[in-house]
Order: C-alpha cells, then structure tokens, then sequence
C-alpha cells in the first residue's frame, strides 16, 4: 500500500468520524475481527477490531462465547483505546473453542462483530520415539544374553610388588605421589595396605590411598616435615605375604627469607644510609625575642554575617623552631572550627574565617613565644547580624489597599427600638397529688407575647433552682413551656414555679406537686428465728489462747565452726557454717569477726541465719583473708562463741 493510500484512506477515515459525531451516530466497525482462526493446544489467539466514534465516552465494549459473557481470567488481556479493541488470549485450551463476539453499545444502538476459534487437542502421551535408532538399541540390550560358562579356577599364588627402595629428597607443601604394581590381579582374597614407621597409616584427608585392578598408589597432599620416614605396602593372600619399602626426607622451607631479590639495590641503600650530614662549622646563635615587623592588619569595617574575613602580621625571627604562635579572643583561647583556618609560614601568619557571625565580634590577639620572650598584637572586628524576620511589605500599594479594606467602617441605619407586651400566662400550671414514686409527670403553661427577644424562662422548686439531673427536662416551644419529670421522688414534693422575664416585666405561675415515697431500705427480718440465730452466734466471744511464754537461755552452739580448714589458693570460694540455740528468740544477734575486727561490708561476704542456721560464704579468698574467723550469738542473758582459721596462698 503506497503512502498516498494511507492518506485517502485516514481522510476518509476522519471525515466519517466528524460525520457521525455531528450526527450522534450508532456505533460500526470499520475493521471486522476477521476469518476464523485454527490453533494447537497452547497457541495464544490474539483478536483486534476497530470501530467508530472513537470520541464517544458513553461506548460500552463486551464479549461473548458462544453468546455468553466471557469469563474474567488471567489469561484473557482485553484492550480499548481510541475506537481500537483487542483481545489476546495467552495459551488456549480446547475448551476455549467456539464462536467469539465483540458487541459495541452507546445511546444509538450497538454493532456485533463475530470470528470462530477452533483449538485442536493434543495428545496427553508421546509414544513415537524421536530417535528410532537409539529405541532399536535400548531393545537389543535389553534382550535377554546367554550366560557365559564361568572360567576354570587358576592356581593362586603368592603375591609380588616392584617398589624402589629410595625416592629423593621432598619439599615441604609439595604432593607426593607413591605407587607399585600388584600381582596376582585376579585374586580377590587379596589385601593391600600401608604402613608408616612400622605403624599403620593414620586416617587424614591428606592421604588418598587407590588399589585398583594391580595398582597400588599413595598420593600425601601438602608434604609436612613430620612426614618423613619410612612408608611399607603390605600386601597379603591366603598363600602369603609380599611388602615394600621406601623412605624420603622433606627439606623444609624458611620461615624468613633474609636474601635480597635486588643486590645492586641493597649496595645502594647501604651506601645512603653509610652517609652522615655535614656538622655546622658555626654554633648556633644565642635565641632572639620575638617581634611584629609588621602589626596585626584586617578589615576596620563593621563587616555582615556570613562575610569572609582575613587577618595576617608578620613575625621576627623567622629560623627558631621553638617559636610558638598562639589566638587568642578576648583574652581566652581561639576555639578550633571548620570555619577557622590559621597560617604560619616562614614569619607570615594568618587567621582566616570562611564566614563570621555576631559572636565572633571582640578583640582577637596573635602572640609569639620562644625561649626568649613573647610578642603579641591585636585586631578588633565587628560583625552586624542580619535580620531572621522581614517585617517591611514588597509591595506599598497593595498593603495601603489591604489597611484601607480593614479600616473600613460600615454605616449602618440605627434599628428601630421595638417595645413589647409585659409577659402574661395566658395557660396556668395545673398541680397533682399523691403521685406514686418513680412514676412521670409533665408540668406545662402557655405564655406571651412570643416574638420578645428579651424574654427568658425559668424553673424553680420551693424557691430553689431546680437540681441539674437528667431526670429534669425543661423545654420551651414558641408559646408553650414544659418540664418533664422522667422519675419523681419523695425529695420532689413541693412547689413548683415557671418565672417568666423581660425588659418589659415579669410574669409567674405555680403549682403543687405530691409523691408518695415508699420504703427505700427493707430493714425488717423475714425470719426471725434465724436472725435471733446469727445474733447468737456474733455476740459469742472466743476463748482466748494462753500462750504459754518460752524460757529465755543463753545462746550456745549445738554445731561449732571447724577447728581449721588449713591452707587454701587465692581465688577459690570458702564456706562457713554452725548451727545455734534457741532459735525462738527473737532478740539473738549474730556476728562474725575476723582477727577479732567485724568484717567490713562487701560484695564477697555472704551471712546467711534462718532458724539457728548461721552461714558466712566467702566468694572468693584474698591473701588478707588468712586468720582467725569467730561467729559471736548474743541475747540479753549471755553470748557464745566458736573460732576457726585457714589460710589464704598467693
């Protein structure tokens, strides 16, 4: 199709769209689904039609199976864009095989577009061979073989190996490869080994050990200096036994290699290192004080925040080393900061800030020191900070507009003064008697004039304002004022008043209400004989127990210390325990002295007494620990006392 086609036919195209949108046509299909369509199992079928108007957004698209909406799945991707629909099944199933409608709708009418999809199933087994060589082959193997006569049994004999007897020298790290050639081969009764030093060969993932058919081999990885020796194979049958031996030494590597790589290199070096300086024909001059040629110099402006600045002198002598040169600001130390940057080269210093703030204002000072005095100069700087809020308008005009908008004043006609009625009650409250307690009541009144803005209602109880509960729901409805009681009570009876007032007068109406209470508490007993009963049994008073007081003795140990525990390492745990008597009585007092001193507090000490067991558990022994431990029990008619010792090695 030449590119002029193309251009009549997208005219053509457009024209027709403008058509039916002036018109508001019903909906056609400029390019149909097409012809049907045959498909293997798991072929994707992609579908696409094109319809018009394009620009109608009241358009609907469906489709159809065999006349039936299609099901959603993930393996059907539906597409609508700018009059282009499509539809691409990914992988398509037997199932899927039918008559396939794309119908489209709008306020017109709607159009239908058709194609048949035809999916041919696949076989679910592959039968044929794909190599009928290679299946003509796996039959012939697997045809049953005649079974070959067994061969005459041959004599056996005793077994021989040729190994040489030396191997030469082996480098440590090194693989070493051993191996022999064994005969008989045909003998399975035969047993080979190895053997080191006339001991079997230790199990190790660096030796692997091949017997195979006659071959013998011994193959040690990464040759180690306890490996040499002397290595047998022993191999035995039921006739006999042959062995051999060979033996190696391993020449073991340097820890540290000493040679160079580079003589002529090393000739050199010591050559350079052989050189001594020059000593100096004069001797050194006597120091001199340090002095400012040139003073401390900066900016005498009152500098901006955020501005650089730079501060520099020049200092004399400019060849003593020991001359040290110090800031100062204000009199104290400069403090370091990224911001601040200080010089000194060959008499020249400087002090440099990348910016500067308001606190940087003062008096800086530079001063030079050596052993033979000290020089300083000074620099006073000032730094203005900068405003953080901007108060002053951008634009004059508009802001004269806005105070002018806000200064206006409204003027308004005065309001007319409106007077009203006094209030008046044209419907009195009506009362009521001998209501039952929690029962409900209303209480209401009419009232004029009704328009009065001034006017207000209240509601009072024997002069009282009423009590703010929910139970009290005053309300006031034009004309008419209510006041709901949801639960009247025995406290409610009394008076009731609705107050009306205005700046014009006032207006009242009351009314009496009654409620008969009832019993709150039932305090009456419904069964006397079991109240006199429970009476009986509350006013009864317990025999008091006689507690017969225990005999107060002095304290003893019924289980002494051990006389000594001997001699004990440093660092080791020491456990101390005796029993005492009595153990009722709440005022014995126990106490454990070392050298006859109380033991001073610490984590290490642990006392322990429950019930005459007396414990003292020391977590680990120091030297100073050696000596004599007692344990004193005092009551207010004696005390005892038991002593043991042991000593404490470093």
């Amino acid at each position: 199709m030449s590119l002029d086609q193309l251009t009549v036919g997208f005219r053509r195209r457009s024209t027709q769209e403008k058509i039916m949108k002036q018109n508001g046509a019903a909906p056609s299909f400029v390019k149909q689904l097409g012809p049907a369509v045959n498909v293997l199992e798991g072929d994707s079928v992609y579908l696409e039609a094109q319809c018009v108007p394009t620009d109608d957004n009241s358009m609907t698209y469906e489709w159809l199976l065999n006349g039936a909406p299609l099901m959603k799945s993930h393996r059907y991707a539906l597409s609508y864009d700018f009059g282009y629909v499509a539809l691409n099944i990914l992988y398509c199933f037997p199932e899927d095989s039918g008559e396939y409608t794309l119908v489209v709708r709008n306020e017109k009418g709607e159009a239908r577009s058709t194609v048949q999809i035809e999916c041919e199933k696949k076989g679910a087994l592959f039968t044929d061979s794909f190599h009928p060589n290679s299946i003509q082959k796996i039959h012939q193997l697997e045809q049953p073989m005649m079974r070959a006569e067994p061969l005459p049994d041959v004599e056996r004999v005793a077994p021989t190996i040729p190994l040489p007897s030396s191997f030469p020298t082996v480098h440590e790290s090194q693989t070493l490869h051993l191996e022999a050639q064994i005969s008989p081969i045909d003998d399975n009764t035969l047993i080979a080994y190895w053997m080191k030093d006339g001991a079997p060969l230790p199990a190790s993932s660096r030796y692997r050990i091949l017997n195979d058919f006659g071959f013998a081999s011994l193959d040690i990885d990464y040759i180690r200096a306890d490996d040499a020796g002397t290595y047998s194979l022993v191999v035995r049958n039921d006739k006999g036994q042959a062995e051999t031996s060979t033996s190696f030494e391993v020449d073991r590597l340097k820890g540290i290699i000493s040679d160079t790589a580079h003589p002529e290199s090393l000739r050199r070096i010591q050559e350079i290192e052989a050189l001594k300086p020059a000593l100096p024909s004069e001797a050194d001059a006597p120091p001199e004080a340090p002095s400012f040629s040139q003073q401390l110099s900066g900016p005498t402006d009152v500098l901006k925040e955020g501005q650089s600045v730079h501060m520099d002198c020049v200092v004399q002598p400019i060849n003593d080393p020991n001359l040290k040169i110090e800031w100062f600001f204000n009199g104290a130390p400069l403090a370091f900061g990224s911001r601040i940057r200080m010089i000194h080269d060959f008499g020249y210093v400087g002090l440099e800030f990348l910016h500067v703030h308001p606190e940087d204002s003062g008096v800086y000072e530079c001063r030079a020191t050596n052993a033979a005095g000290t020089a300083s100069t000074e620099l006073q700087i000032e730094c203005k900070p900068l405003r953080n809020l901007y108060l002053d308008t951008q634009h004059a005009e508009s802001w004269a507009k806005i105070q002018e908008i806000e200064n206006r004043q409204d003027i308004r006609p005065p309001t007319p003064e409106q007077t009203f009625e006094p209030p008046t009650f044209t419907v009195q409250l009506v009362g009521a008697d001998n209501l039952p307690e929690a029962s409900g009541i209303r209480l209401e009144c009419r009232l004029i004039p009704v328009n009065d803005p001034t006017l207000r209602v209240m509601w009072t109880r024997n002069g009282q304002h009423l009590p703010q509960a929910s139970r009290f729901m005053p309300r006031r409805d034009v004309d008419l004022c209510t006041l709901d009681i949801l639960a009247i009570y025995g406290e409610d009876n009394g008076e009731y008043a609705c107050h009306a007032r205005s700046d014009f007068g006032e207006a009242v109406t009351t009314c009496n209400v009654t409620c008969i209470p009832t019993d709150a508490l039932l305090l009456d007993t419904q069964h006397e004989q079991s109240w006199q009963q429970i009476q009986e049994f509350e006013n009864r008073q317990k025999p008091e127990p006689i507690v017969e007081e225990a005999e107060k003795v002095a304290p003893q140990f019924t289980v002494p210390l051990a006389g000594s525990l001997g001699e004990l390492a440093e660092g080791v745990p020491i456990h101390l325990e005796c029993q005492v008597a009595p153990t009722n009585d709440n005022q014995l007092t126990v106490q454990w002295y070392h050298n006859g001193a109380p033991i001073s507090h610490g984590h290490r000490f642990r006392t322990t007494h429950d019930f005459g067991y007396v414990a003292l558990d020391i977590l680990y022994a120091f030297a100073q620990d050696s000596g004599e431990w007692a344990c004193v029990a005092r009551n207010e008619l004696g005390e005892a006392q038991t002593v043991t010792s042991f000593q404490s090695n470093i």
